[in-house]
């Protein structure tokens, strides 16, 4: 019935549901009865009372014995509504304390000389209970990365020292194997903050350390160097990236967009089906590659990366109006109209989309619909050129 409740908006008769449950739940069930509170404090979160969320969160991480991540999370969201940096520190602190009980880990890898420990390691590599674990792991690693992100700018009195304290205590946990990703994440916030050489100058911290990162933070800097048509940078830490980790398609698409751009169009294409190849729903390359043939004009082979890419991104309409372009260019009028049809239904008002169909009706002979789409652009055009006027007029009340 709480649930019910909850599902209807109905927030009040929610909490008063669950705490009749809680009631009746025996002080030995204590997953149960975390369980609930959890519940209870998502509906406080919801209805804005921060606070009570708190009591709740709290009381499942005072008592039961195996605290999780996601509550941990939330209750680290609490505090940051509520403005308590202390208290925001000891709950990240605290949640880097918790125990997934994975189990030993070296009995997924097996004894080469050993057939009976290959057998096993056949029979549990991807069993249901392995798949569950990778699960736990993931969102375990999603939530520590993510508070990290909102307890960093908020617990000192600069982003930097913030990021730094989160990376220390990562360091000094069980998961200190998600420093790198969080240094790589204090990267990238820079990167949105405009800070382009304190990014750079972070990414290159990275080139000594271990692969996984190594080829991470090469792919970003490489990107950056793209960007700023630096090719003999972007070169030169995209072969670094492919060092470390020859399997890592980011990597593989940034040689390849060095290639793209040094018009040596064969290489280019090489990288990134060699990318695919390593990621079969790989956007970028399978965008970029789907581009370059279209360069050098082998049109049917665009048109079936962006037809495989469509299949992956269904509301694109980058994607959409390379596919109505293609047609169009192949002289398939039916199929060009049809997917600037479709592109009109996610961009109703982008004039140069309005003005392809109109032409394409006029080429048919269709003058009325051919008029009705030019009429639209101007109308749009009309209206974009009042709407300053509108904003400037002064509100009557």
């Amino acid at each position: 019935m709480g649930n019910i409740y909850f599902k209807q908006g109905k927030y009040m008769q929610a909490v008063k549901m669950y705490r009749m449950a809680l009631d009746q739940v025996p002080t030995t069930h204590e997953l149960i009865r975390a369980k609930i509170l959890q519940n209870i404090g998502s509906v406080f979160v919801k209805m804005g009372q921060y606070a009570d969320a708190v009591t709740s969160y709290e009381h499942v991480m005072a008592n039961s014995k195996r605290p999780d991540f996601k509550t941990a999370f939330n209750l680290i969201l609490c505090y940051f509504a509520l403005g308590d940096r202390d208290k925001m520190k000891q709950t990240f602190q605290r949640m880097l304390q918790a125990n997934l009980e994975l189990g030993d880990e070296d009995r997924y890898y097996p004894t080469a000389d050993d057939p009976h420990s290959m057998l096993v390691h056949e029979a549990i590599k991807d069993d249901k209970l392995r798949q569950i674990e990778r699960e736990r792991k993931r969102m375990a690693e999603r939530c520590i990365v993510t508070a990290a992100k909102v307890v960093a700018p908020a617990v000192e009195v600069s982003f930097a020292a913030g990021f730094d304290w989160c990376v220390e205590c990562v360091k000094l946990s069980p998961y200190s194997d998600l420093a790198g990703e969080l240094e790589i994440t204090k990267a990238i916030t820079y990167l949105k903050m405009r800070e382009f050489q304190t990014a750079i100058d972070v990414l290159k911290g990275f080139e000594k350390k271990e692969s996984k990162m190594a080829s991470a933070a090469a792919t970003n800097l490489s990107f950056m160097f793209v960007l700023e048509n630096d090719l003999g940078q972007a070169e030169k830490y995209a072969e670094m990236a492919m060092a470390s980790d020859r399997y890592n398609p980011l990597a593989l698409v940034n040689r390849g967009n060095c290639s793209f751009m040094k018009k040596e169009w064969e290489r280019a294409v090489e990288f990134y089906q060699e990318a695919i190849q390593v990621d079969s729903s790989c956007t970028e390359a399978l965008y970029n590659l789907g581009l370059l043939y279209k360069k050098i004009n082998r049109l049917e082979e665009s048109l079936e990366c962006f037809l495989k890419l469509h299949a992956i991104l269904r509301n694109s309409s980058q994607v959409m109006y390379q596919i109505a372009h293609l047609y169009e260019l192949l002289d398939d009028v039916v199929n060009a109209t049809e997917w600037f049809m479709q592109l009109v239904s996610v961009v109703p008002t982008d004039p140069v989309i309005l003005s392809r169909l109109g032409d394409l009706y006029d080429g048919t002979q269709d003058k009325s619909q051919a008029f009705q789409y030019h009429y639209e652009v101007q109308m749009n055009e009309q209206m974009a050129a009042l709407l300053p006027a509108i904003l400037s007029l002064p509100v009557c009340l």
